[in-house]
C-alpha cells in the first residue's frame, strides 16, 4: 500500500514512446468460431499450433492431438466452456478466452501427441538489437496430473514450424523467455515475465515446455500422465516504452468511455487507478469507465521491472451525440490495386472535424482523403480521431495495400486398399493455411504429401480447404476405400468379449505384435499396449462407466476399432 500511496507524489511520464503490443488477439478473445470440439487453436485469430504440415492418422478420435485447446466462454461444449470445465474451474485472466496447453507427458509410457505448442504470429518484426518485455500468464489446470517448470516463450521467424515431429519436446529450440519456478497454483494466475534482446528475424512467438522429461522438474499431483496449463494475455512491448493512458475524454453523463490503447490494448502489464486511490479498478492497457463530473485516472505499466505512469482525465459534458469514430477505405477491409488509397468516415454523433495517422509517420485532415504509401506494399495501422462539441474518440485499424487473390484449393488422391495417399494440388499464394477434411471426421493440415488408413471401408467425401485473409476456396473427391484381405486378415478374426466389460475384456487371435490403444471419448488415451500373440486380457478394474475406443494396429499397418461399453 505504501508503493501505491506514491501515486499521488510521482512526476507522471508523458512520452511520445507509447506502448505497443506486437502480439495480435493478445487476450484470445477475437475468434472466426466458438471452440465446440477440443484442438480448435486456429479458432482464435491469428494463433495457431506448429506441426501445421503434419500428416494425420496417429490419433482415433482427433487429429491432429498435438494442438493446443482453445477454451472460450462463448463454447456450449463441457471441455472448451469457462468457467466450468470437464478439466477445471476457472476464469480467464480477463475477457471470455485463453488457451489450454500440454506442457509435459510422462514419457516413461511411449506415446505421440502429448505435448503441445502454441505459435502466434507478431504484427511486425522484431527490431534487431532492440529489448523487448515479454509477459503472458498461467495457471495450472485442476485436471493436470503434474506441475512442472521450463514454461517459456521462444521467438524465431517460423523456422520452427517445420518441424514433422508432432507433440514432441522441441529440445533443439532455446527459449529466450524461461521460467524456471514449478507451478503448481490451480487458483490464482501466475505471470510469467522476461525480457531478451532481439536479432532483427523474429516474427513469431511460440509458448510451452521445450525441455525433455530429464531436464523438466515435476511434482506429481494426481493420477494420470500429462502436465496442463491455461494461458493467457500474452504481449510483447519494447522495453524502452511508457506507460500510455490516452488523450483526454469527453462523454454524456452516465456514458462510457475507452481509455488508454486505441486498439490491441487487452491482456497487457498494465494497472489503473483513481488517481488518489491505492487498489486497482481494472488491468490491462484499455479499460472503458463511466463518465461522472471530471475524474483523473493513472495507469501504471511494469515492463520487466521498469514501471512508468501515465494519466487521462474523463469529463463529463453532460450533453449529447458522443460522436463514435469509424471508416472505410477503398469499400472494404481488403484493397486490391496500387499503393493510393481513399479514406470516408463512418461515424456517427456530432463531429466538427476529422484527423488522420496514415501509419507510415504522414496525416491528413477531412471527412474524406486519399493518401499514397511510398513503401512497397505492406499494412498499416491507421488511426482516425474525431472531435465534436460533446467530445471526441479514435479508432486504429489495420489496412492493406497488397493485391490480394483467392487461392485455389485442390487435390489428387491414390488409393490402396484402405491407405489413400494425397497430395495438394492447389495453389499457395495469399494462402495463410491448408486444412483437409478427410470424410470420417478426421483433420490435416498443410500442403506436404500424406497418407491415411480409414478404419473401414467405404465411400469418403474428402475436402481441402485454402484460407486467406481475401477469401477461402474448397476442392473436394469422392474417395473409395476397400480392404485389402493380407492386411486385415490376422486383426478380423481377433475375438474381444465379454461387451459390456466388466473388469476385464478379453482378446484372443493371432495378433502377435500388434499395439493397442483404449481412449475415452474425449481422445485421452487411458491405457496401451503391445499384445502377446494368444490370450490377451486387458484390464478396466476402475475406469469410469462409458463408452470406450480399443484400437489395435498390426505390424502391417493394418487397424481395427471396437467400441467396448464399461459397465
Amino acid at each position: 500500500m505504501r508503493k501505491l500511496l506514491l501515486l499521488l507524489f510521482i512526476p507522471i511520464v508523458q512520452s511520445t514512446s507509447a506502448q505497443i503490443n506486437l502480439v495480435h488477439n493478445s487476450g484470445f478473445e477475437q475468434h472466426t468460431d466458438c471452440p465446440s470440439t477440443v484442438d480448435a487453436v486456429k479458432y482464435a485469430t491469428y494463433w495457431n499450433a506448429i506441426d501445421t504440415s503434419w500428416s494425420p492418422g496417429d490419433s482415433a478420435i482427433y487429429d491432429p492431438g498435438c494442438l493446443p485447446d482453445y477454451i472460450n466462454g462463448c463454447s456450449l461444449n463441457a471441455a472448451t466452456g469457462e468457467p466450468i470445465n470437464g478439466h477445471f474451474y476457472q476464469y480467464p485472466h480477463s475477457g471470455n478466452g485463453m488457451m489450454q496447453v500440454a506442457m509435459y507427458w510422462n514419457d516413461t509410457i511411449p506415446f505421440v501427441n502429448e505435448r503441445d505448442y502454441l505459435q502466434g504470429r507478431l504484427s511486425s518484426t522484431l527490431v534487431a538489437g532492440q529489448s523487448y518485455c515479454v509477459t503472458f500468464y498461467t495457471v495450472m489446470d485442476n485436471g493436470s496430473s503434474y506441475a512442472v517448470n521450463h514454461i517459456g516463450a521462444y521467438f524465431d521467424d517460423g523456422t520452427i514450424d517445420t518441424t514433422t515431429t508432432c507433440g514432441q519436446p522441441q529440445t533443439e529450440y532455446t527459449p529466450q523467455i524461461l521460467d524456471t519456478a514449478i507451478i503448481n497454483d490451480t487458483l490464482n494466475w501466475i505471470r510469467i515475465q522476461g525480457s531478451f534482446v532481439a536479432n532483427g528475424t523474429e516474427r513469431f512467438i511460440t509458448i510451452g515446455n521445450f525441455f525433455d522429461t530429464a531436464h523438466t522438474a515435476h511434482i506429481r499431483t494426481r493420477t494420470g500422465l500429462q502436465a496442463i496449463y491455461l494461458i493467457d494475455d500474452v504481449s510483447v512491448i519494447s522495453s524502452d516504452a511508457h506507460a500510455y493512458a490516452g488523450p483526454d475524454k469527453y462523454a454524456a453523463t452516465g456514458d462510457t468511455v475507452s481509455i488508454g490503447l486505441d486498439s490491441n490494448g487487452a491482456g497487457m502489464p498494465c494497472y489503473w487507478y483513481v488517481l488518489g486511490g491505492t487498489a486497482a479498478i481494472d488491468s490491462g492497457g484499455t479499460i472503458r469507465v463511466r463518465a461522472m463530473g471530471i475524474q483523473t485516472y493513472v495507469v501504471s505499466m511494469d515492463l520487466c521491472g521498469t514501471i512508468t505512469y501515465d494519466t487521462v482525465t474523463v469529463t463529463d459534458t453532460g450533453c449529447a451525440g458522443l460522436p463514435a469514430a469509424s471508416f472505410m477505405y477503398n469499400g472494404g477491409p481488403v484493397y486490391a490495386g496500387n499503393d493510393t488509397l481513399s479514406f470516408s468516415y463512418t461515424g456517427t454523433g456530432a463531429v466538427d472535424s476529422a484527423h488522420w495517422d496514415f501509419g507510415d509517420g504522414s496525416t491528413g485532415t477531412g471527412f474524406t482523403t486519399t493518401h499514397a504509401y511510398a513503401v512497397p506494399p505492406d499494412s498499416f495501422n491507421v488511426c482516425l480521431m474525431v472531435y465534436g462539441p460533446c467530445g471526441n474518440d479514435t479508432i486504429c485499424q489495420w489496412v492493406h495495400t497488397i493485391v490480394c487473390t483467392v487461392p485455389t484449393a485442390a487435390f489428387s488422391q491414390t488409393v490402396s486398399g484402405t491407405s489413400v495417399s494425397f497430395a495438394y494440388s492447389g495453389t499457395t499464394l495469399y494462402a495463410d493455411s491448408i486444412i483437409w477434411y478427410l470424410g470420417d471426421g478426421h483433420k490435416g493440415y498443410g500442403t506436404l504429401p500424406f497418407t491415411y488408413t480409414y478404419a473401414a471401408e467405404g465411400t469418403y467425401t474428402v475436402c481441402v480447404i485454402a484460407y486467406s485473409r481475401c477469401g477461402n476456396d474448397t476442392g473436394c473427391n469422392v474417395v473409395m476405400a476397400t480392404l485389402e484381405a493380407q492386411n486385415i486378415r490376422a486383426l478380423e478374426q481377433v475375438k474381444i468379449y465379454p461387451n459390456p466389460v466388466g473388469d476385464e475384456v478379453h482378446v484372443d487371435g493371432m495378433v502377435q505384435g500388434a499395439s493397442y490403444r483404449i481412449l475415452n471419448m474425449t481422445g485421452e488415451c487411458v491405457q496401451q499396449g503391445i499384445l502377446a500373440q494368444r490370450n490377451n486380457t486387458l484390464f478396466m478394474k476402475g475406469f469410469a462407466p462409458g463408452v470406450y475406443i480399443l484400437e489395435m494396429t498390426g505390424e502391417d499397418g493394418a487397424r481395427r476399432i471396437v467400441r467396448l461399453l464399461k459397465e
